[in-house]
């Protein structure tokens, strides 16, 4: 017995719709507006990793991963609770961020760490407009003005980009928790989960 694969898409709209409202809130607005848009989801795929067993409590983490011309891809990762303390929290912005990896129950392989990932593609929708993803974070305040900062997103951004668009296996989508999570200071969502459903 285990938590069942199709509640896992419930908890990630939750999670998701969380950040996307944290992170998009200025210009989200459903009626139509010069400066208004609407984030809409294109597709969300799953890979399990590993079963949760029944009242295991697990955390689910989440945060933007890459964007293209039309899209703007969004990396979640079920993993177990307590194994990982992000470096600066999202969601939780009176809560104390701690560098590195919790104390207690850690393992020698921390990929055993993570359940499941997913990447889901969202479209920014100005009416019948596509609005582009990098118009809409300039539009949100979340790309640096400095230019060498800039740069260093954009970077990124070409980095993970293949990794989003599912072009590099599951594999690095898997590995992408474990180089943010463990190495960088990348904001992330994190969603608790302390009873299955």
């Amino acid at each position: 017995m285990h938590k069942s694969n199709s509640t896992y898409f419930t908890d990630l709209d939750m999670s998701r719709g969380n950040i996307s409202l944290v992170l998009f809130r200025k210009p989200f607005n459903p009626f139509p507006g010069p400066k208004n848009f609407i984030m809409i989801l294109g597709g969300a795929d799953c890979v399990w990793r590993k079963e949760i067993a029944p009242y295991e409590a697990y955390e689910l983490w989440t945060r933007v991963l890459a964007w293209d011309e039309k899209w703007i891809y969004l990396v979640s990762h079920f993993v177990k609770a307590g194994k990982f303390v992000p470096s600066e929290y999202a969601m939780k912005p009176s809560s104390t961020a701690k560098k590195g990896r919790s104390r207690g129950n850690t393992e020698s392989d921390p990929s055993k760490a993570v359940f499941a990932s997913s990447i889901a593609r969202y479209v920014f929708k100005n009416g019948r407009k596509t609005v582009p993803p990098e118009k809409a974070l300039l539009e949100c305040g979340l790309l640096p003005a400095d230019e060498n900062e800039l740069a260093e997103v954009e970077r990124l951004r070409l980095k993970w980009l293949p990794v989003a668009q599912l072009k590099s296996g599951w594999d690095a989508v898997h590995e992408v928790f474990l180089a943010t999570a463990m190495k960088t200071r990348l904001t992330m969502s994190k969603y608790e989960f302390k009873v299955p459903y």
